[in-house]
């Protein structure tokens, strides 16, 4: 609740007329009932003139004073001219009339200033000796001059009038501020202390789910989620109490069946006081931060899943670390790739720019039987037969051209002994998959080297000893052969 207040305690006659006592309730606009004097004693208590207010409806005389300020309360016996029964005259009558507004100077009585507001508040003020002296309306008159009411130049009539049609533009522009406050998708609410809903414009009913019209104490604790509610009225008394609070917290919603994560909102509340300094209301606004929350819960999904890949490519990474297989992965560089001649791609790709190999584990280096070396110092050539250049070139263009992983078999520089004293090239069998780029090209090949020595000497042996037998079977009939001849 905020209060504006306008007053002139000591411009002239007319410091009660002009206090305007104006009560914003969240752009609501309420004037006070039949201009309660509370609301108006701050500017003219402290006035020096001696002040009161007095009802004229009142039909018991003795009770008419609804005010006086400090002044008057100092100077009680001023009242007597206007209030003693016994009296009767043209001051006390002028006093007392409601239509009657001005300065009047009484004798053997001291001046005094007398209006009427709304046809029932009867001001009355008595005059300071300076404001009395000098000529005009509020010179002071000789003892034997008629006292006769005159009126001073700011007529309380036409004040008054002034005063309405201020106070007309000024509901002209609370209601244009309200009904703004109801087309924001700022929810707004005021509460009492009991917790009743004093006003909500549309997004805030939207926004928490709390239907209109329902000015049940504490009404709100019951569209919040039970979990949190404890936590809320915690809050809610502290509030009540005096402190400012900003928090994030969820309404159930106007559908919490379709909507069952609730609707998330930043509130930031603050207490009003009344003049005493007392907690009257407390006041706020909510803002929905669904999508903020949304991005946040996407956020934390992407970093789990993040932590999780990277968990699974170091595992992955440790088992390829410590396998009995040879991994590896190297780039393609299409630069090279793309100018290359047909038979000699990899010749010019690897003296073109040896900085191809990524990654490669242990065992790479031992079957291969390449030093062990940092991976951007590896060459193809040092370990690969020249006389297979051709087969792997051939292999590795189809790889890149057709995009499909291929297997295919080579021979290596280094050599293998079969423990009995015959050697023979160590052969491997490599299974390459390719990575594709954004553009559809090979951008990486990945694949394993299989030492196949031991079935390359199998398969010789086998096949030499096949070819052996068959020599002998041959021998054997050209033997047969050659004796049926002879007996013959």
């Amino acid at each position: 609740m905020v209060r504006y207040q306008r007053a002139f305690p000591f411009d002239a006659p007319f410091a009660i007329s002009t206090a305007v006592v104006v009560t914003l309730r969240l752009g609501s606009l309420s004037f006070p009932p039949a201009l309660h004097m509370d609301k108006v004693t701050y500017c003219v208590d402290a006035d020096p003139r001696p002040t009161c207010v007095l009802d004229l409806a009142s039909p018991d005389r003795t009770h008419r004073i609804q005010y006086r300020n400090t002044a008057l309360q100092e100077q009680s016996h001023l009242l007597h001219d206007i209030l003693d029964p016994s009296v009767s005259t043209g001051f006390r009558a002028f006093a007392l009339d409601s239509e009657q507004n001005g300065i009047v100077v009484a004798t053997g009585s001291a001046s005094i200033h007398a209006y009427t507001i709304e046809k029932r508040w009867r001001v009355i003020q008595w005059l300071l000796p300076k404001e009395e002296s000098g000529h005009g309306p509020n010179r002071q008159r000789s003892p034997g001059e008629q006292t006769t009411p005159v009126l001073p130049k700011g007529d309380p009539l036409a004040l008054n009038r002034k005063l309405e049609d201020a106070l007309a533009d000024r509901e002209g522009k609370l209601s244009n501020l309200r009904q703004m406050m109801e087309m924001v998708d700022v929810g707004m609410f005021e509460y009492n202390k009991e917790g009743v809903l004093l006003y909500g414009n549309e997004a805030f009913h939207r926004l928490s789910g709390v239907p209109r019209g329902n000015y049940e104490p504490m009404a709100w604790a019951g569209w919040v989620f039970e979990e949190d509610q404890t936590w809320l009225l915690g809050v809610w008394t502290r509030l009540t109490e005096g402190g400012s609070e900003t928090f994030e917290m969820r309404w159930k919603g106007p559908d919490p069946s379709g909507k069952p994560e609730g609707q998330w909102v930043t509130a930031a509340c603050v207490p009003t006081t009344d003049d005493s300094g007392n907690i009257t209301t407390v006041s706020g606004c909510i803002t929905d931060i669904s999508a903020q929350k949304r991005s946040h819960a996407d956020a934390v999904q992407r970093a789990e899943a993040l932590e999780r890949a990277q968990a699974s490519e170091l595992r992955f990474s440790n088992f390829i670390k410590h396998s009995n297989s040879a991994f590896y992965n190297f780039g393609i560089d299409r630069k090279v790739s793309k100018g290359r001649a047909s038979k000699t791609w990899i010749k010019a790709h690897v003296n073109a720019d040896p900085v191809q190999m990524r990654y490669c584990n242990r065992e790479w280096f031992e079957v291969s039987g390449h030093p062990v070396v940092p991976f951007e110092e590896i060459e193809w050539s040092v370990f690969m037969n020249a006389a297979n250049l051709a087969i792997v070139n051939d292999n590795w263009e189809a790889i890149v051209n057709t995009k499909k992983p291929n297997k295919f078999q080579f021979e290596l520089k280094r050599t293998w002994n079969d423990g009995h004293g015959h050697e023979m090239r160590a052969s491997v069998l490599s299974c390459s998959y390719p990575e594709l780029g954004d553009d559809g090209s090979v951008v990486s090949v990945s694949g394993t080297l299989t030492d196949i020595t031991h079935l390359k000497w199998a398969e010789k042996l086998q096949k030499q000893r096949t070819d052996e037998a068959v020599e002998a079977k041959r021998q054997h009939e050209a033997f047969i052969d050659m004796t049926c001849h002879e007996i013959r």
